[in-house]
């Protein structure tokens, strides 16, 4: 299995109002290609993937938008 997309919402510890979202696609290391199955289930696309950036790359931009281990936030992920 492959993490293919992450998402967050920050969240204020007080009110639980949302301060900050953040949604991107990851670009497939170990498989490279997305089978129909996964199209399917997921409706995400192969352009989307291999124009996403890397699991890392994409954990820099998380957190240079303010999420990081010290805020309050839920993290989603799809993974094939």
């Amino acid at each position: 299995m492959e993490i293919i997309e992450i998402g967050a919402v920050m969240v204020d510890r007080e009110t639980l109002s949302i301060v900050d979202e953040f949604q991107t696609f990851i670009k497939p290391i170990r498989h490279p290609i997305l089978t129909d199955f996964c199209k399917q289930l997921t409706s995400i696309t192969q352009s989307q993937v291999d124009t996403a950036p890397t699991f890392p790359a994409a954990i820099d931009v998380s957190t240079t938008r303010g999420m990081s281990a010290s805020s309050s936030y839920i993290l989603a992920r799809k993974a094939i």
